[in-house]
């Protein structure tokens, strides 16, 4: 009887020790994981009224956009393909604690601010490339926090090999578009 009571015992803090140590942290790995992956994402119900980089700054005007500065509309199907190209960024993971900006983030001029309808703005800094990996370093603000972490875009492409720079690239040509590359027609 006694052995017994030892055994449920041991085996009672054999499953406790294993939800503890094991169970919990991984549930708190998956929690994050989910952080991370929508770190990217919005309200659905927003909707963008404004887009802007270093070297364009677009207006949405009804159902179209609008480039403001030179009083034209943009070409949607280049808007659009930015557009989507940004959507597919992703976390790979997050960097806690400080970091040494200057060291990371040479290029400050290297952003892209979406407005939205509801007033929330976010603000997405892209940092250096890693010499590693085709992942770069991306800083994330918006109201009340900053973020960075290690992203990567996911759209498929042409990968040569394990280490191209071909996706930082492209991400780095899109965010140089200016705004006369834009442009497709006069005043509506």
């Amino acid at each position: 009887m006694k052995l017994n009571l030892i055994l449920a015992a041991t085996l009672t803090f054999l499953i406790l020790g294993v939800y503890y140590f094991i169970e919990l942290p991984e549930r708190e790995l998956q929690n994050r994981s989910y952080e991370i992956e929508n770190i990217f994402s919005y309200n659905k119900d927003d909707v963008i009224s404004s887009f802007k980089t270093s070297n364009l700054d677009v207006v949405k005007n009804g159902e179209k956009f609008f480039i403001t500065s030179e009083n034209k509309f943009a070409d949607e199907k280049k808007i659009n393909t930015t557009l989507e190209f940004l959507q597919n960024i992703r976390a790979r993971r997050m960097i806690e604690g400080e970091i040494d900006e200057a060291k990371f983030f040479t290029n400050k001029e290297i952003f892209f601010t979406f407005k939205f309808s509801n007033g929330n703005e976010i603000t997405y800094t892209i940092g250096n490339k890693l010499d590693y990996a085709d992942e770069f370093y991306l800083q994330i603000s918006d109201k009340t926090v900053t973020k960075t972490v290690i992203a990567y875009n996911s759209m498929p492409g042409i990968i040569l090999d394990g280490n191209t720079d071909m996706q930082y690239n492209k991400l780095l040509a899109l965010l140089k578009l200016t705004n006369k590359e834009l442009i497709i027609s006069q005043n509506p």
